[in-house]
């Protein structure tokens, strides 16, 4: 019964849910299932709710399921009124020496003395994510030795007894990573089994050390460089440049992704490296990435050597190599997305039939990929629909203004900035978000100049760009085209929206900054969240995701903050928001769902949570290649 409640229980689970489902799932969530138990007063939902009670980590809804169970008489197996006394009291580990992945191993007395054990199997290949787990209605010790006697010819697999708060740590932090993984891990037992494992692992004791990874840093990598290319395994590849630099590659892999060791090669790994890793991520020549197998094979031979691993094992590993070779040259050779965009269309986030959409360059001779086109001033003329949603956007209304503000000419000061009277006027003037003269605190920090309040810049800059306005003889005046277009709203939001990628937006915002940010890598990807964003709706996080995703692909990090995964995801979060903010100025986009809450960064202002993206209707005929 413990497994077929779970199942139920997992199938509830808010964590299923597609991230890209447009429509709210029809069936019951959870709340609703379990309130229909509670309403309904028979042995089965008693027995169904003592279960329940066990397998949430819902205080709250824990103690509603008891006070309610108090109230009924149903008479239960004490098995099942007892679950409380459910005892895990031997965890242990079977790892193997190429370390693709572990089996955990819990043993659990249930009330009564009878006793399963709890087999979760964490894969270090794809981000040491909980894979497989299932349960078994035999003590441990019988388990173990049945598994022992099968591999007793394996002088590779070993068994190891684990701290108990060890092996809770481990569990819990890869049963998280895989939650997040999309598509999901489904086997026969899992995720059924998933609420069970939860419920058996919160029984273990806290306090105990997940699994760590080695720091390889720039030092560290090229060392093993060192070390390879000077050894007798690299000597038929030394005279050829590439191969050093194909080296750098598998060094990356190695360090960074699956175990984080580069020195530990397995036939799984060759596999991930050559027919997703290298085609996804490595944007270079076929000329080039086409010796990749042949590099991998000698270093392979190198790493095995120093880690002692046995000549058969190594036979192995090398005839994945043969056999993943030609998907390999058939995929670098093939237009394929790459980056966030690649992750997207895992996810199935991308329409198949906007293939061409993607943006970058072509990697085979005479194949096209395409980016957003977006309308120019020379484009077929916008539709009724469309001209009627964008002439009361944000950026039509505040170019108006400014360019009414600034007629025949204002004076700049000698930065080229607006006087501070003119800046107190045009943020009221605009209603931008702007402060002069902001109180922190029992302290007021005086304005000095114009520069310091970055929206009513932003906005200026990109008046600029946009031909609104123009810089002349140390004045702001507006431009004899703005005034042409008065009556052409239309025309003018499509200038202002295709001034946008060139200016970049987020990098604008903050140009009043000393040094350059991360607010760039946004604006680098721009083209990326467009393209996904004709496709469909995105998830807030989803957006995040193909951020940092790019961030840490290209860029090191050398401020402490930044090395923080969180830290960075954080920084990021607010960039996109600003990025976001200034494309729904535009009319471009919308952002549905998000909640607000206080800007981490400015105390001044407040910031939109989570949400969905999507692009309005002018957005998308912007963005949409003309027939």
């Amino acid at each position: 019964m413990l497994a077929e409640t779970s199942a139920l229980y997992s199938a509830l689970d808010p964590r299923n849910r597609h991230p890209f489902e447009r429509e709210p799932s029809q069936g019951p969530d959870r709340d609703e299932v379990i309130a229909s138990f509670l309403d309904i007063d028979r042995s089965e939902t008693s027995a169904l709710l003592h279960v329940f009670a066990e397998l949430t980590d819902d205080e709250v809804l824990q103690a509603r399921i008891r006070r309610e169970l108090s109230s009924r008489s149903h008479a239960m197996p004490g098995w099942i009124t007892n679950l409380a006394e459910v005892t895990p009291y031997r965890t242990l580990e079977m790892v193997h020496i190429l370390g693709d992945g572990d089996n955990v191993m819990i043993g659990v007395r249930l009330p009564g003395g009878s006793e399963v054990t709890v087999v979760v199997y964490i894969d270090h290949n794809l981000g040491t994510v909980v894979k497989d787990s299932f349960v078994l209605p035999e003590p441990v010790a019988d388990i173990v030795a049945l598994m022992q006697k099968e591999q007793a010819n394996d002088p590779d697999t070993t068994w190891n007894d684990l701290g108990p708060a060890d092996a809770r740590v481990r569990i819990t932090e890869a049963i998280e990573r895989g939650a997040m993984s999309f598509p999901p891990f489904e086997t026969d037992s899992w995720p059924a089994c998933r609420p069970l494992v939860e419920w058996v692992t919160r029984l273990l004791p806290e306090g105990g050390r997940g699994y760590e990874r080695q720091d390889w840093d720039d030092d560290a990598r090229a060392e093993v460089a060192r070390r390879f290319l000077g050894s007798s395994f690299a000597v038929e590849l030394k005279a050829d440049k590439d191969y050093a630099d194909l080296l750098e590659t598998l060094l990356w892999f190695g360090s960074d992704y699956g175990p984080g060791d580069p020195l530990r090669w397995s036939p799984v790994a060759v596999e991930i490296v050559l027919t997703d890793w290298i085609p996804r991520k490595i944007d270079a020549p076929v000329k080039f990435l086409r010796k990749a197998p042949d590099l991998l094979r000698a270093f392979i031979r190198f790493a095995h050597h120093e880690r002692g691993i046995r000549p058969s094992l190594t036979a192995e590993t090398l005839g994945a190599v043969d056999r993943w070779e030609p998907e390999f040259q058939k995929a670098i050779r093939s237009d394929r997305p790459q980056g966030p965009m690649a992750i997207l269309a895992a996810m199935g986030a991308l329409d198949p039939e906007r293939a061409d959409d993607l943006p970058g360059e072509p990697r085979t001779p005479g194949a096209s990929r395409g980016r957003p086109r977006p309308r120019t001033q020379s484009s077929r003329k916008v539709p009724p629909q469309i001209a009627e949603e964008v002439t009361d956007s944000v950026v039509v209304r505040r170019f108006q203004l400014l360019t009414d503000f600034y007629g025949d000419g204002r004076k700049l000061t000698q930065s080229g900035n607006p006087t501070l009277a003119d800046a107190r006027s045009l943020i009221t003037l605009l209603e931008t978000a702007d402060k002069m003269d902001a109180t922190i605190g029992d302290r007021t920090f005086k304005t000095a100049s114009a520069a310091e309040l970055p929206e009513l810049m932003f906005t200026i800059r990109w008046a600029l760009a946009a031909g609104a306005l123009r810089k002349e003889h140390g004045k702001l005046r507006a431009t004899s085209l703005w005034r042409k277009l008065a009556d052409k709203r239309a025309e003018q939001w499509v200038r202002a929206a295709t001034a946008l990628p060139k200016l970049g937006p987020t990098a604008a915002f903050y140009a009043h900054a000393r040094f350059r940010g991360s607010e760039e890598i946004i604006d680098e990807i721009m083209d990326h969240i467009l393209v996904a964003l004709l496709s469909r709706p995105l998830p807030w996080e989803v957006v995040l995701d193909m951020v940092c995703e790019h961030a840490d692909q290209n860029y090191e990090w050398l401020s402490p903050y930044m090395q923080d995964l969180d830290g960075r995801r954080r920084r990021f979060s607010h960039d996109l928001g600003t990025f976001v903010m200034i494309l729904s100025w535009s009319g471009i986009v919308d952002r549905v769902g998000a909640v607000e809450e206080a800007d981490e960064w400015d105390p001044t202002r407040k910031r939109l949570s989570g949400g969905t993206l999507q692009l309005t209707d002018p957005g998308r005929w912007w963005l949409e290649p003309s027939p």
